[in-house]
């Protein structure tokens, strides 16, 4: 027979009842301080102490920025009011050359300046009532016609606050090239290039005769910034990148997830074919109209070339390969301590850092770390997983700010639009005259024939060649502005989280790539290289990150390279607001993207700019003051 459970007598409001207190003792050091309560805080003290914390980072962050841009929407429609053909107008209505009907570009202008949702909503956007192709769905019209048409992408975040961090108006870009500068002639050089080259194997660069015929190609304009070696075509510039594979070696591992496993391979998309090829669809693209992905590969692959990549920047949630890579270094290496899904790289935390990584090796731990306990809420697992998604989404709203509210950079692809045009003389438009002549007289004529074989493999027979930039996404870009790049501000600021971490000196052993098909990984012979290190993958991972979406054809080169110090920004801004809430001891000691060293440690200016690399670990509390903290 079962007896019920006799009620408990619950407190209220956090009183204890009788006979018990939740006074800390008088003198803890004197008695086993045994009571409800302990801490060296009393709550008037900790309210006191939270509230100077909370103010302490509010006056550092926020630093008002002036926000300057290439002023080609201004200067444009001064000299023609009813033309915006160098802004971002994607999803909106649009003529026979691609170029917005000024009244819809003109309320979304009128949206973004008041930032009133009534006025958001009456944006009229593109593509309905004619949406081809028609749905087969028996659908009512005008919900089919919602179903294909896509919607503008959140441009209310660009007026979102935050409480920790530096506020999003707080930081900027530097304008985006003009369209009428050798800039962007060169960058969509890069862009055509890449396009044509999609399907060719990181492995063979070196030799592959498209890749040096690109390399050749990309010297002769005077405003191209990127490497121009064929080994290294293609590649970021942040330190270390251009050193071994060009693809990180944390897309080359199963990331252990607990029980589970997160594969490496990929469903990626089968070669030789592109989209938005076709002058009707892409003025279809344009107006909005949606489109979905074919020729999908049902084999999984390692990312083995630029298609690949930009499929998994496709469809990625943006932290993706970050949180991939954050677990892989947790997690304990082969034998399996708990039954883990699969190993890891067990790698231990950063030198300055209170803990050690209890998955790591004993004999690679640094010393002088605490001898019997390990991190868990801080400086553990769920702080650096926590920081991770949170610091993403402040990366977001910045950068929302960025394409929004300032610069409306159109996407590469309504640039190729242009380029189309002023060909065939449809339209004139100030193209960049030495570099254009450049673009017309070598690599427009590949692109023709190449979009040419792509419409007829497509059944596009009516379209014929264009000089349309080719794109790897069906539906193209998304419809929010170019300048700048979503994903890689949350790539530089995700990444600058793993360095604050990790030991970036670390050596990850036994490196790999895969074979060309993508269905296996080889070892990978350096051949005198310099090694692979952990802060050199993850600057690595940033770029191809960044990069996937130059190959895809949906962003420029100075979207991503200007986009990954913002996100850097965002980074340090919330490592250096949450310096003072910890009680254990600490620094953090990282490089930033331009190769210079910052310092993030309690009560300092933050971050601190360093000479050279750090010396010995400087921490500079041991435990919290109740009274008068000095932050």
């Amino acid at each position: 027979m079962a007896f019920p459970c006799p009620p408990r007598d619950l407190p209220t409001e956090c009183d204890p009842g009788p006979g018990c207190t939740t006074d800390p003792p008088t003198d803890p050091n004197d008695t086993c301080p045994a009571a409800c309560e302990l801490g060296p805080c009393s709550p008037e003290e900790r309210a006191t102490l939270s509230r100077a914390v909370r103010v302490a980072a509010a006056d550092e962050s926020e630093s008002p920025r002036s926000h300057p841009c290439n002023c080609d929407e201004i200067e444009f429609q001064a000299s023609d009011p009813n033309r915006f053909f160098a802004s971002f107008t994607k999803g909106l209505l649009h003529n026979a050359l691609g170029e917005v009907i000024p009244g819809p570009y003109c309320n979304l202008l009128r949206a973004i300046a008041t930032a009133n949702p009534d006025l958001f909503e009456a944006v009229n956007l593109g593509c309905c009532p004619s949406c081809p192709p028609p749905l087969p769905s028996g659908l009512p019209p005008e919900l089919e016609c919602r179903v294909r048409r896509r919607m503008l992408e959140n441009p209310q975040a660009a007026y979102a606050f935050d409480l920790e961090g530096f506020d999003s108006h707080a930081l900027c870009l530097p304008p985006a090239p003009k369209f009428s500068s050798a800039e962007e002639i060169s960058e969509i050089a890069e862009l055509y290039w890449m396009a044509l080259a999609r399907d060719v194997s990181f492995t063979q660069y070196a030799s592959d005769p498209l890749i040096n015929q690109a390399a050749a190609d990309l010297q002769l304009y005077n405003c191209f910034f990127g490497p121009t070696d064929p080994a290294l075509l293609f590649r970021g510039t942040t330190p270390w990148s251009l050193d071994g594979p060009y693809i990180s070696q944390f897309f080359y591992m199963d990331t252990p997830y607990g029980a589970q496993r997160i594969p490496g391979r990929i469903r990626t998309l089968q070669p030789h074919i592109d989209y938005v090829t076709a002058y009707n669809d892409w003025l279809a693209v344009q107006d909005g109209c949606d489109r979905e992905q074919s020729a999908c590969d049902d084999v999984p692959r390692w990312i083995r070339n630029g298609r690949d990549l930009a499929q998994f920047v496709h469809v990625d949630l943006t932290f993706n390969a970050f949180l991939n890579a954050a677990l892989q270094l947790l997690s304990p290496d082969e034998p399996l301590r708990r039954c883990e899904a699969a190993p890891g790289r067990a790698v231990e935390f950063a030198r300055c850092l209170p803990y050690v990584n209890p998955a790591a090796p004993f004999e690679e731990q640094f010393p002088g770390k605490s001898k019997n306990q390990i991190g868990f809420a801080t400086f553990g697992a769920p702080h650096l997983i926590s920081l991770l998604v949170e610091t993403m989404d402040r990366a977001l709203k910045a950068v929302w700010y960025q394409k929004w509210a300032v610069h409306r950079r159109l996407r590469p692809e309504e640039f190729g639009g242009r380029i189309h045009n002023g060909v065939t003389g449809a339209a004139v438009y100030p193209f960049d005259g030495a570099n254009f002549a450049q673009l017309n007289a070598t690599l427009l004529p590949a692109i023709f024939t190449h979009n040419q074989v792509n419409n007829r493999n497509l059944r596009r027979f009516p379209e014929g060649g264009t000089y349309l930039l080719p794109q790897a996404f069906a539906e193209g870009s998304p419809i929010h502005p170019s300048y700048g790049s979503g994903h890689s501000t949350v790539a530089g600021a995700l990444g600058t989280i793993l360095k604050a971490f990790f030991p970036g000196e670390h050596v990850i052993l036994n490196p790999v790539v895969p074979t060309d098909d993508g269905t296996a990984l080889t070892a990978y012979d350096p051949d005198g290289d310099p090694a692979l290190t952990v802060e050199g993958e993850i600057n690595k991972l940033v770029d191809n990150v960044g990069i996937g979406r130059l190959f895809a054809g949906v962003h420029w080169r100075s979207d991503h390279q200007e986009s990954i110090k913002l996100g850097e920004a965002v980074a340090l801004s919330i490592l250096c607001n949450q310096r003072n809430l910890y009680n254990e001891p600490f620094e953090m000691r990282l490089r930033r993207y331009d190769g210079s060293w910052v310092r993030i440690r309690p009560g300092q200016v933050c971050p601190e700019t360093l000479e050279g690399e750090p010396g010995s670990c400087m921490p500079t509390r041991t435990s919290f003051l109740c009274v008068g903290p000095e932050l």
